[in-house]
């Protein structure tokens, strides 16, 4: 996995070939378990504020594998395979009690990617194991570039 190379050039590499790895037509719950991954840090993206949030491959590139991050890549992902083809991605901050992670978590239609690492859940699963403390509506370019 991208998340365990030491090297930017690796670490893209690897996400490119995990891209790569799917078969023509992967469901979005094929993607998703593929991203059972724990968060190696608590917070390198300042959440609250979208205009200040890095590019997929700025996070891929320096290793910024918090929750907010591997969220950022998983949608990335989703757009690449074109399970995701909406012009806005929908994230939510969220405290989890489940693991004590706080960061964005990607929404799409009315279930949560990733709030649990590999897992689909659902808004009563979220309510019930976390809190939500923000919302953000942004354009799926804005994690391109």
């Amino acid at each position: 996995m991208f998340l365990t190379q030491t090297s930017s050039f690796n670490r893209l590499n690897a996400w490119r070939r995990l891209r790569k790895s799917f078969s023509p037509n992967p469901t979005m719950h094929e993607v998703v378990s593929a991203f059972n991954i724990t968060p190696q840090r608590t917070r390198y993206i300042d959440y609250y504020i979208p205009k200040h949030w890095p590019n997929v491959f700025e996070i891929v590139n320096e290793g910024m594998f918090c929750q907010s991050g591997i969220s950022i890549i998983l949608a990335a992902t989703l757009i690449d395979l074109k399970i995701i083809n909406s012009r806005t991605l929908h994230f939510d901050v969220i405290s989890s009690q489940i693991d004590s992670i706080e960061g964005l978590v990607l929404k799409v239609d009315n279930k949560y990617l990733n709030f649990v690492p590999g897992t689909i859940s659902t808004e009563d699963e979220v309510k019930r194991n976390g809190t939500v403390f923000d919302s953000h509506i942004i354009t799926a370019d804005k994690i391109f570039c």
